[in-house]
């Protein structure tokens, strides 16, 4: 569920922050960098990041990837960001790696999400036993105002099969897809029909009925659940 405070985030690299964390003096790049980060992981980078400015605008704590995330004022432009990251990978090392950008914060997912839906075709989908059937979608702007895509998001629609119980099916981790293009502006009402790639199960699944939950990954925008008949 969306709340007001949510509206209010803002999108920097792949972070939705508040952004008072941008305000303030920050600290240096060496504090920053802890224990753990290294400005020779960095190569030439480190010497196009910011001296100053840095602080902390986000944090896993997932034991096997902990992770820090930093941004200090970009010295390029001024409103933009360079972003710092230091995390650990599943070998035990870390990594340290960075973008001096400028990159520019934009309204956060769940505000560039609050009007859109996704909406699967009336009639399920159907195939063969022996494979999956292609996916289609529409998004939909809601709004009585026009949506703009103002942070360049990527059309790109994943969908994952869920069995009986509605839970997902064991599927591939690596998925292929194009190039696809940025979701298109959409006036007040409008939806399009976009194609969907599906993670596609390790095993084709049995004859039978399937459910199918998809999302517009750079939204974070999720669907209902759909209907997959295989025959």
């Amino acid at each position: 569920m969306t709340t007001p405070e949510d509206l209010t985030l803002v999108q920097l690299g792949h972070l939705d922050i508040d952004p008072s964390v941008l305000t303030g003096a920050g600290t240096t790049l060496e504090d920053a960098l802890g224990e753990h980060g290294s400005l020779t992981q960095l190569g030439d980078r480190a010497a196009e990041l910011p001296r100053e400015g840095w602080r902390l605008i986000g944090e896993s704590r997932i034991e096997f990837n902990p992770s820090q995330t930093f941004a200090a004022p970009s010295m390029a432009q001024r409103d933009a960001w360079a972003v710092l990251n230091i995390a650990k990978t599943r070998s035990g090392a870390w990594h340290t790696s960075a973008d001096p950008g400028p990159i520019s914060p934009v309204p956060g997912r769940p505000a560039r999400r609050e009007n859109l839906r996704l909406e699967w075709p009336v009639d399920p989908f159907t195939g063969p036993a022996d494979t999956l059937p292609e996916l289609t979608i529409t998004i939909r702007n809601s709004d009585i105002e026009p949506w703009k895509n103002v942070a360049r998001d990527s059309a790109h629609v994943q969908a994952w099969l869920l069995d009986t119980t509605g839970e997902r099916l064991p599927a591939s981790p690596y998925v292929l897809h194009g190039a696809l293009p940025r979701l298109p502006d959409l006036a007040a009402g409008e939806g399009v029909t976009l194609p969907v790639t599906i993670a596609t199960p390790e095993h084709i699944p049995a004859p039978g009925r399937y459910g199918v939950k998809a999302a517009v990954v750079a939204l974070n925008l999720w669907s209902d659940i759909g209907a997959i008949t295989l025959a």
